[in-house]
């Protein structure tokens, strides 16, 4: 299995298990640190990065920019959860050359790409919204957050030299 792959397990499953712990409005709570954005929000955006890429698989072409914005998403933990479990049911996939293109006023691009570096760039963008997810989840003392949760690996690796 590549490592981009296992990576995105590991973080995935991570924020699946940080969700499961929700027990009352904490997914869609505003939170001031995050200038009122939920944690739901953020948890939408990483989903929608996955499905993105997924969909843009087949065909070979990826914009992030036309994400579908799934809000049912950031309103409920549970459906995240479900969709998660599905995002990682279908990302071992293999590799394959891709095209990234953006289509922003005047910052419209395409260049070539591959599926695993695509994958690998989910990973990083999902342990930076992570990090902002861990922030909101000082808000909320009763849930437990894994210790590397939003910690790059190359930080954890770091830390780990001693």
């Amino acid at each position: 299995m590549h490592p981009a792959v296992t990576g995105n397990y590991m973080v995935l499953d991570q924020l699946t298990q940080v969700l499961k712990t929700f027990d009352g409005n904490e997914y869609i709570a505003k939170i001031d640190n995050l200038s009122g954005a939920t944690i739901g929000q953020h948890t939408r955006h990483i989903a929608d990065m996955f499905l993105r890429l997924n969909s843009g698989y087949q065909d070979g072409l990826v914009n992030y920019d036309k994400r579908q914005r799934d809000f049912q998403i950031e309103e409920s933990a549970a459906y995240a959860i479900s969709v998660f479990e599905n995002i990682t049911g279908n990302i071992n996939m293999p590799e394959k050359k891709m095209v990234l293109e953006s289509e922003n006023p005047g910052l419209s691009f395409q260049v070539d790409t591959t599926y695993y570096r695509e994958l690998h760039y989910c990973l990083e963008h999902t342990i930076h919204h992570l990090a902002l997810i861990k922030v909101a989840l000082q808000e909320f003392s009763h849930i437990e957050v894994p210790a590397n949760f939003g910690v790059a690996f190359s930080t954890i690796a770091y830390r780990s030299q001693g």
